[in-house]
């Protein structure tokens, strides 16, 4: 069995290709790692959910404090 990168260093090889294209390791590899960063971990939605939340409320607080903090 020939992996890819295989350095041959005593004259020619014979091989068969049966796995090419997207049926070889590598593009499996790239398939799992396009999926793994297109989906988010649960406790990433809700980390998500509280920031957006969190930069709403703040300018509001401060806008609230500016103005009726002299009070």
């Amino acid at each position: 069995m020939v992996i890819g990168s295989t350095i041959n260093r005593s004259g020619a090889l014979k091989f068969r290709a049966t796995n090419v294209g997207s049926d070889t390791a590598f593009a499996r590899i790239i398939e799992l790692l396009e999926n793994a960063q297109d989906s988010k971990a649960p406790i990433q939605r809700i980390a998500d959910l509280v920031a957006g939340h969190f930069i709403i409320a703040v300018p509001i607080i401060a806008l609230g404090v500016f103005f009726f903090g002299t009070l």
